[in-house]
């Protein structure tokens, strides 16, 4: 089900185009500058820190796409009881979840050898995965607004990296 009334959809932008040109411009930037764009403890957390990402993006998408089959509902003490039957049996539901339960894992992981202020900000760029993946997988729609809300994320996360 694909909802499109009124919506500004951007031909000239491709999602994957922004990321590609986003992470390559940060990483120009870095090296540019001279300095490490993380502290050595932080780039050895780098692969439980992405992990963690795609675990929670992984986890959006999934309890999504569980909501696509449910539809639209609203809270009222007559469909307390069916609706949440077809969450909790819901198989995209219980994935996301388990996705959700498995990440918090791995984020203790990276809190126990990264300093919170610098891991948590990495985690932003979750959603950058999840509004892009949501293009692919959901069409749903990458306004001018919401592209350049993720160029002001990774500009935000470049910024606390290289602190």
């Amino acid at each position: 089900m694909t909802w499109q009334i009124g919506f500004y959809q951007p031909q000239s932008v491709h999602p994957y185009s922004l990321l590609k040109t986003s992470i390559l411009s940060a990483s120009c930037l870095s090296l540019c500058s001279g300095k490490q764009l993380l502290n050595r403890t932080a780039m050895q957390a780098l692969p439980l820190i992405i992990l963690a990402m795609f675990l929670n993006t992984g986890a959006q998408l999934l309890l999504k796409a569980g909501m696509e089959r449910i539809g639209y509902f609203s809270f009222s003490l007559n469909n307390v009881w069916p609706i949440a039957t077809q969450v909790v049996t819901n198989p995209f539901i219980l994935a996301g979840l388990f996705s959700y339960i498995f990440s918090v894992g791995i984020w203790l992981l990276v809190l126990s050898r990264v300093e919170v202020g610098v891991a948590y900000p990495m985690t932003s760029l979750a959603y950058i995965l999840t509004a892009v993946a949501g293009y692919y997988i959901f069409h749903e729609h990458l306004t001018p607004t919401r592209i350049l809300g993720i160029a002001i994320i990774l500009l935000g996360v470049y910024l606390v990296a290289r602190t």
